[in-house]
């Protein structure tokens, strides 16, 4: 009979035990730990947790309109080297829309140039602020996965785009199939749904991704 040590050790110890306990199993694993996600949603973050790995990207903690997230990957050196302007709720170019489909209303909006960012996980602006000019400058853009989902107004055209972009590494999950393109990644629970609801859960995205696997291997 197979013993099942993780639970074992579950009754052992609480959670708050057993998650450090995975984060270092998971690393062990992990050759590749100086890496950049740069992401449309929290999905970097996500990741870099699992392992538990310094942020080396500023697109943790946030999220992008697709449309901006594309303009952003167009020139993303260049948006780089902006601050982040932040703005008025109000002002959003998108605030009918969260309006009616129940965004929070307290988040905070800022532009890099002409790129719109949500800073949904941050109480100020100075936190937002300081934690992505600190954490721009740790990209290692030779070490580089850059991810987008379907979600937030994103049309086809935008995933065909993203799909041709000049990046060694991109993935793009979405609730659909798209034929001939390398890039993307169908969710299946997704399939009767206009956009993937989910993908900052390790126990989806890693049905369909081994984000492991994928991190050892992807310069090579």
């Amino acid at each position: 009979m197979k013993t099942n040590f993780k639970k074992i050790i579950k009754h052992m110890y609480d959670e708050s035990i057993l998650k450090p306990i995975s984060k270092i199993h998971g690393k062990c694993f992990l050759k590749n730990t100086n890496f950049t996600i740069i992401s449309n949603n929290c999905w970097g973050g996500t990741v870099y947790r699992d392992y538990g790995l310094e942020y080396y990207s500023p697109t943790v903690g946030m999220y992008f309109f697709a449309e901006e997230y594309i303009k952003f990957l167009r020139n993303i050196r260049s948006y780089m080297t902006m601050e982040p302007h932040f703005i008025d709720f109000t002002k959003s170019k998108y605030y009918n829309y969260m309006l009616e489909n129940n965004h929070e209303t307290n988040i905070l909006i800022a532009l890099i140039g002409d790129v719109e960012i949500v800073f949904l996980h941050y109480k100020s602006k100075e936190e937002a602020f300081n934690k992505w000019e600190r954490r721009k400058k740790r990209i290692n853009w030779d070490n580089m996965i850059v991810k987008f989902n379907d979600q937030n107004l994103c049309t086809e055209e935008l995933i065909n785009e993203f799909d041709k972009m000049n990046f060694k590494n991109k993935i793009c999950f979405t609730a659909k199939p798209y034929n001939n393109l390398n890039t993307v990644i169908v969710f299946d629970e997704f399939l009767n749904e206009h956009y993937v609801l989910s993908d900052t859960k390790k126990k989806i995205y890693r049905k369909y991704i081994n984000t492991t696997k994928y991190i050892n291997f992807m310069n090579r």
